[in-house]
């Protein structure tokens, strides 16, 4: 959908074909439909319910046929983005007979992200999660310090120098006035891309769990 959107805001004449019967099926109906009438006005078509049946070289371009209430039709384009789904590609990844339990194609993870083999972890796509970069990525331009307590893990402050500042910086007003801990903010996932990727990799910072900042000299 991303795509679509980026497309369509370029003058480009996109068209989504969807199996399913709304978009955006991992939330709820009410999402999907309303994005379904923002894509309309954007000049994006959207067909749900309809099923691929192949893709043909034509003289016009490239043609894809789908069936939509028992009904063939066909969009014409230059380009077409296959985008059913994805698949983690393991080969390789572990030594013959090092292999840990499969969950169907995924690799099986406990509460703690740890495989069947003691000390390995799986995290991301490869477990069988949802596939979103939800992943602390600091932006390389921004800088997030995080004030609390020794004792306590209680939030007393913070120094923000980056982009949308002025927007995240509410984030921690919040904790402040509702005397939260650091763990109580490490609670929630930022999401990726974005600016407030930096709070969760200073909150990560405080535990030295940190994986995208300068090491803290000792």
């Amino acid at each position: 959908m991303e795509l679509a959107t980026f497309y369509a805001e370029l003058g480009i004449k996109v068209s989504v074909i969807e199996a399913l019967d709304q978009l955006l099926t991992i939330v709820d109906k009410e999402f999907g439909a309303k994005l379904r009438n923002v894509l309309k006005k954007q000049g994006v078509d959207v067909f749900v319910k309809s099923a691929v049946q192949k893709i043909e070289k034509t003289d016009e371009g490239l043609t894809c046929f789908f069936e939509m209430k028992g009904k063939e039709q066909s969009v014409t384009s230059e380009y077409v983005l296959v985008a059913a789904g994805r698949k983690p590609d393991m080969a390789g990844l572990f030594a013959e007979g090092l292999e840990p339990e499969m969950n169907g194609r995924y690799i099986k993870v406990d509460d703690k992200f740890e495989t069947s083999i003691a000390g390995v972890y799986a995290i991301g796509d490869i477990n069988g999660g949802i596939q979103l970069a939800h992943v602390s990525a600091a932006e390389g331009s921004a800088c997030v310090e995080m004030i609390a307590d020794a004792a306590s893990g209680r939030i007393l402050g913070a120094h923000l120098m980056c982009q949308r500042a002025s927007d995240i910086v509410g984030e921690f007003g919040t904790a402040i006035a509702n005397k939260m801990t650091y763990k109580d903010m490490l609670k929630g996932m930022k999401p990726h891309p974005s600016f407030a990727e930096g709070v969760q990799e200073a909150l990560e910072a405080l535990e030295g769990r940190s994986i995208h900042s300068a090491p803290v000299r000792k």
